[in-house]
């Protein structure tokens, strides 16, 4: 049963780098803005440019607190009339309650918590447009800013793991549409399964393993989805002095491991503690590989050689993404 699961998530992982993956993602809470100001609250509450976002286009930004921590990231899809807030699952409570103690009387915005029976997919590798085709009948081939897909939902492009992709929000009656059509592939696990080896071979951070409220945004990487030109929003100055003195207290880095580690194991270089790790997965490419977030002195003092976990097993950390490793050296 081992290797037959092993051969399934290389052939899902070949997949994505030859064809296309389908991945179901866990659903994510939503949390609906309307009124005029929607986008000015978020503009002034999170770190990347919201204001003047185009019908069916799609934004993903970060909710930070005075100190410039991570409150959560979230994923502004903007509609006609509202912009939808795609949280991570359990979080819709939580991110109305942040915003709601920065609407002031003047504003004109409502938020409201909704989405149920929604869900989230991927469509990742050089055959992802292809691919989505699998998905609904009814599906359009999705406009440069991703507008709306189809009646019962919505398309955006990504940057993914695979190189380029989509990302889908979809209705109750397409989310079992798409799950009937997905059915005669099998392998939903094994799918998932491949897309987090290619996310760590990325350095891609996501929600709950890398993307935590004890970190600012530098540290786990999303320096993508921050603006540095825009105006002041919470949090913005700490970010600021952090950029501007190119140095971060932690970083997130990549560590090539000699055997199995887990996710919460300590990191040690010359007996001291200095990070952890955050995901790991074995690569059918690079072996055992993770995610870690770091001092940054770890990278500044020769080639970065850690020993992990109680175990003492080695490691290599070294600066994401992780370089390709050729077939010869692979063979």
């Amino acid at each position: 049963m081992q290797r037959m699961s092993e051969r399934s998530v290389e052939s899902a992982y070949a997949a994505a780098r030859e064809a296309a993956l389908i991945v179901r993602h866990p659903a994510p809470d939503l949390v609906i803005a309307r009124g005029k100001d929607r986008l000015d609250l978020l503009q002034r509450m999170s770190t990347n440019d919201v204001a003047g976002m185009e019908t069916g286009s799609f934004r993903t930004t970060v909710l930070t607190n005075p100190i410039g921590r991570i409150v959560e990231a979230v994923g502004v899809l903007s509609l006609a009339d509202e912009a939808w807030l795609l949280t991570s699952p359990g979080q819709a409570a939580a991110v109305q309650a942040w915003l709601g103690r920065y609407i002031f009387f003047q504003d004109d915005v409502q938020l409201a918590q909704g989405g149920e029976g929604w869900s989230e997919w991927g469509v990742y590798g050089p055959g992802s447009e292809e691919a989505l085709a699998d998905l609904s009948p009814r599906l359009v081939r999705p406009g440069a800013n991703g507008a709306p897909l189809f009646k019962g939902g919505y398309v955006w492009r990504v940057t993914s793991p695979a190189g380029g992709g989509f990302r889908l929000l979809l209705n109750p009656d397409e989310t079992e549409e798409a799950s009937l059509a997905c059915s005669g592939r099998g392998g939903e696990a094994t799918d998932s399964a491949a897309y987090q080896i290619l996310r760590i071979e990325a350095g891609l951070p996501e929600p709950v393993s890398e993307i935590r409220q004890e970190y600012i945004p530098l540290e786990v990487g999303l320096r993508e989805v921050i603006s540095f030109s825009k105006g002041c929003y919470i949090g913005q100055e700490i970010i600021a002095r952090m950029d501007s003195r190119g140095r971060q207290a932690k970083t997130l880095v990549g560590v090539r491991l000699t055997q199995e580690a887990h996710p919460g194991d300590g990191v040690r270089q010359d007996n001291r503690n200095v990070g952890s790790l955050t995901s790991v997965a074995q690569s059918p490419r690079l072996g055992w590989i993770a995610l870690a977030i770091v001092r940054p002195v770890v990278l500044d003092e020769g080639p970065g050689h850690v020993r992990v976990g109680e175990s003492g097993t080695e490691g290599e950390v070294v600066r994401l993404p992780f370089a390709p490793v050729s077939m010869a050296a692979g063979s």
